[in-house]
């Protein structure tokens, strides 16, 4: 009878610590599939992310088309029938994508600095829009597109932040030097 008990409480013991392990083994799996499922939730949420501010960086990129349309139609070499046929339906295609850019950003803006991106945008789209008259006016206002175009392509690929847009920095373009000078290829 003692060993029937014995044996009992052997087999009792090591039931238990089979049971121990397994359980053991089964939290390790749930915390292995709970980082896994947090991880992919991340990964979603980032995807989305970006999925947004892309959508912000083409709303804007429109509206800068739009209004480089606009300032076109404004070069005093236009034709005037050209100029009046046209000009009303640009216009409103500027102010609409124009609209559509600041909604963008007022929706996607979740930080301050992300909220400074509204005036900085509404600032480049009048100075595309309305570039003034004179060449040197010109001159300056395609250097400012191409500034306001890759300030936008550079913050959707999260190269800079909107403080440093503002500001006007931008990290040197690669083949750029310091001096803003491209490399010379000598043959």
């Amino acid at each position: 009878m003692v060993w029937i008990t014995l044996g009992s409480v052997v087999v009792t013991g090591f039931l238990a610590w089979l049971a121990y392990a397994n359980g053991r083994k089964a939290t390790l799996i749930a915390e292995e599939a709970s980082l896994r499922d947090e991880a992919h939730r991340q990964r979603e949420v980032d995807q989305r992310e970006r999925e947004e501010r892309a959508q912000v960086a083409l709303a804007m990129m429109r509206s800068v088309s739009a209004a480089e349309q606009f300032a076109n139609l404004q070069d005093p070499g236009n034709s005037v029938a050209v100029w009046q046929e046209t000009v009303a339906e640009v216009e409103q295609e500027m102010h609409r994508t124009r609209a559509e850019a600041l909604a963008h950003v007022e929706l996607y803006s979740t930080t301050k600095e992300d909220a400074e991106l509204r005036p900085w945008i509404e600032s480049a789209l009048h100075a595309v829009a309305y570039p003034g008259v004179t060449v040197d006016d010109r001159l300056h206002a395609m250097d400012y597109l191409y500034f306001v175009r890759r300030a936008i392509r550079l913050w959707n690929a999260r190269e800079v932040t909107a403080g440093l847009i503002i500001v006007g920095t931008l990290p040197p373009e690669a083949g750029v030097d310091e001096t803003g000078e491209a490399p010379m290829i000598l043959v």
